[in-house]
């Protein structure tokens, strides 16, 4: 699959936006690194969904 192949099916899916980003840029201090899960891994992909109105307390 391309990049608008994947983008298309997110949005099938149901997501707002789809994006992409290296693995290399990938820092998160709360989660492991994808790459003990999958070695080869190269991309992630992002789906992004709207909150409903009223769905999150101020």
């Amino acid at each position: 699959m391309d990049k608008e192949q994947i983008r298309q099916f997110g949005y099938e899916l149901g997501a707002d936006a789809v994006g992409f980003a290296a693995i290399e840029d990938y820092q998160s201090k709360k989660s492991p690194d994808p790459k003990t899960i999958l070695p080869n891994v190269k991309s992630i992909i992002v789906l992004g969904y709207r909150e409903l109105n009223g769905a999150v307390e101020k």
